[in-house]
């Protein structure tokens, strides 16, 4: 009895840990397994690399069709003098198949080229894109040269003559028919303006004129 007893709990024992055993996790394959899939990814990551370089070095060796001297040209296949002329005087090019469609080669010309050259655009073609009409660009005047142009339009608001007239009597006025103000004798503009005659003050007055507000009598001050 006891034996037996003894024998039922080794089986026990013993089907515990195979089912114990069989639950375990299993680190080592789930790490394999991993490793597998970035070591595939890594390949797919470098084979991509290496196809842009190889498509980047392939374009750097092509002829570019905006910088290349005729000569280079003229050594294409197919191409010749006369095409290589052409293709010269047809710049700039925004892309290679504008050799066709300007006219420049016929298409039997250009695939015998077309993996040989490109175009890149230069420069110069960006600028004449962003000014298409090629003329300068205006530059607005900055602030102090509008300030210079509007004292100097301010100061020549009373044209001045070469020479001053003398008044026919003394205690005159100069009358300026332009603006309708009279100047005093000893006055800047006294005698100087382009279109003007001499008058009495009374009559100046009369007539509607004012005095110029740079006179030195009186009566210019209070204006």
């Amino acid at each position: 009895m006891y034996l037996r007893a003894v024998r039922l709990l080794l089986f026990l024992m013993l089907v515990l840990s195979v089912v114990s055993i069989a639950s375990w996790p299993l680190p080592q394959g789930e790490t394999s397994s991993t490793s597998n899939s970035r070591t595939k990814k890594a390949k797919k990551d470098k084979a991509r690399s290496e196809s842009s370089d190889q498509n980047a070095s392939k374009e750097s060796t092509k002829l570019d069709l905006n910088t290349a001297t005729k000569e280079q040209l003229d050594a294409l296949p197919g191409i010749g003098d006369a095409y290589a002329q052409k293709i010269v005087d047809g710049r700039p090019y925004k892309s290679k198949s504008d050799l066709v469609r300007k006219g420049i080669l016929p298409s039997s010309a250009y695939d015998k080229i077309k993996d040989q050259v490109t175009a890149q655009r230069s420069s110069k073609s960006k600028t004449s894109e962003e000014n298409p009409t090629g003329s300068a660009v205006a530059t607005p005047p900055s602030a102090a040269q509008s300030a210079n142009r509007s004292t100097k339009s301010n100061s020549q608001t009373e044209p001045e003559t070469t020479t001053a007239q003398t008044p026919p009597e003394k205690g005159m006025v100069w009358v300026n028919l332009n603006s309708g103000i009279y100047h005093r004798e000893g006055d800047r503009w006294y005698g100087k303006t382009k279109k003007g005659k001499f008058m009495s003050e009374s009559d100046a007055q009369k007539a509607g004129y004012r005095a110029s507000k740079s006179g030195q009598s009186k009566d210019a001050e209070k204006e």
